[in-house]
């Protein structure tokens, strides 16, 4: 529950920077449109932008709890033969699919806001 508190207020801060510089980025992206820029272009840049800012600190995140669980499940096989790989796969599955959702519903709404008249 605290790992989803906590995602989803990554993005939203995510989103709220995107959106405090959104007039400026509105202006560069009329410029470049008139200089003759195409979308699958503009797409490219946008990705550039908000890749490594979602994905940066999600990937440093899943490496410390990979290192987090696998201490965890040393200390427990101490204890019982019990394995948590199965949980932590699930558990680290689903909030990375949730990431790549959330990242590509920020994506979308970045590029319509940008794209707005």
């Amino acid at each position: 529950m605290v790992a989803a508190v906590f995602l989803l207020a990554a993005g939203s801060f995510i989103y709220f920077k995107l959106y405090t510089g959104l007039e400026r980025d509105r202006k560069q992206y009329k410029l470049l449109t008139r200089m003759g820029m195409t979308d699958k272009e503009l797409g490219k840049i946008v990705n550039r932008q908000l890749i490594p800012q979602f994905f940066l600190p999600w990937i440093i995140a899943l490496l410390h709890s990979a290192f987090a669980f696998i201490s965890l499940q040393v200390v427990w096989d101490e204890f019982a033969e019990l394995s948590i790989l199965g949980e932590m796969a699930i558990v680290l599955g689903g909030f990375t699919i949730a990431q790549i959702l959330y990242f590509f519903l920020i994506r979308w709404r970045y590029v319509a806001h940008l794209q707005a008249p």
